[in-house]
Formats: structure tokens, sequence, C-alpha cells
């Protein structure tokens, strides 16, 4: 007999000031209903561009970036902003290069690179790695004003139960992210 425990991944949006209330998550079925009503609400504005910015470069933020093209058209202007270096890291090369196609063949922008250091009602303070040789410089910070959408597909967090030690880490293998 086996038992498994899934106790999935937790939220990383209370990690950077002004997430929790002013970017919409993409983790649940509540989640996906608020975002269709928020874009329901600027499709059907008089607004000619719809600023969208999605925090995050993996699969769920490229498949909404996609999904939100396709349906806003020529309206939407979407970014992908993401730390990483690359679109989909932990993805196979294929995969990668196909979802680079789909956001060119759409117009979508991919911010490598940078992490969210604040959120606001409509506006997104960034920090941008800086490249120069071997040392790393410090990061500058730039302002993205008038969004009219944030969403959060970044990060997922070791659920608290793992994080805390709760199961005994003796018992468990564990990877170098702490996962289980």
């Amino acid at each position: 007999d086996r038992l498994v425990i899934a106790l999935g991944s937790e939220d990383t949006r209370d990690m950077v000031p002004g997430a929790r209330e002013h970017a919409l998550g993409f983790r649940s079925v509540e989640d996906a209903i608020r975002i269709r009503e928020r874009v329901r609400l600027l499709e059907s504005s008089s607004q000619p561009t719809i600023r969208i910015v999605i925090v995050g470069g993996g699969y769920s933020g490229v498949e909404l970036a996609c999904n939100l093209s396709d349906r806003l058209g020529p309206r939407a202007q979407i970014q992908i902003v993401d730390r990483g270096r690359e679109l989909m890291a932990a993805s196979t090369a294929y995969n990668r290069s196909q979802a680079t196609r789909a956001l060119r063949l759409r117009n979508i922008s991919f911010v490598p690179e940078t992490s969210v250091v604040s959120v606001g009602p409509n506006s997104l303070r960034l920090s941008h790695a800086e490249k120069s040789g071997d040392r790393a410089p410090p990061a500058s910070e730039t302002a993205l004003e008038q969004i009219d959408l944030v969403l959060w597909t970044a990060g997922n967090r070791i659920n608290k139960v793992i994080r805390e030690g709760l199961i005994a880490s003796r018992q468990v293998e564990r990877n170098e992210r702490g996962q289980l």
C-alpha cells in the first residue's frame, strides 16, 4: 500500500508589495472567473489599447498571453516579464522555440531577467539585471505605467507544511529547491 499526499504549492504574490491587492492570480477556477470578468470589462471599454502585463514566463504565462491576444486582437499590448533568461526555462528546447514563435506571431513581448519590485493599481516597478563581464553590477529599476491588467503566473512557493519541516526531512528526499 502507498499513500500519496499532494499538498501542492503556494502563491507568491504576498512576497511582492502590492501584488496581492493589484495583480490577479492564475491558480484556481475562481481566479479564472475573475480574469474573465476583468477582460470582458476591458473588452467592452472604448479605450483603443489594452495594456496587459503577465508576470511569469512559464507554460501558464505563455498560454494566458496567447489566449488573451487571440481574444482581444490588435487592441492588446501584452508583455511577459520573467526573472529567468529564457521563456519556459524548465521545458524542452523545442517547446521554448514554439512558444517564442507563438509570441512573435502575436506581437507579445518577452522581458527576461526582470523582477517585479512592487505592483500599484495601474503600474509595476521592475528591476532589470545588468550584464557586464564577470561581475554583476547593481540592477536598474524602471516603472511601467497605465497598465490595465496585471496577471500573476510566476513563482510557486513550496507548501508551508514542507517549507517549515512539518514533514520529517530525514524520511523524505528533497531537490535543490527544497521540493519533495
